[in-house]
């Protein structure tokens, strides 16, 4: 996260892995949740 903080470019996408994922193509809401809050944080 402290890298993306220091990016000089305003990414308006952004790709998530699969560290997100409960199964393939299934993403986490509450692991999205979570990591959505500490990006704008």
């Amino acid at each position: 996260m402290p890298k993306l903080k220091t990016l000089q470019i305003q990414p308006q996408t952004l790709d998530i892995n699969s560290r997100f994922e409960t199964a393939p193509g299934l993403k986490d809401v509450n692991k999205v949740r979570s990591f959505l809050i500490r990006l704008r944080n």
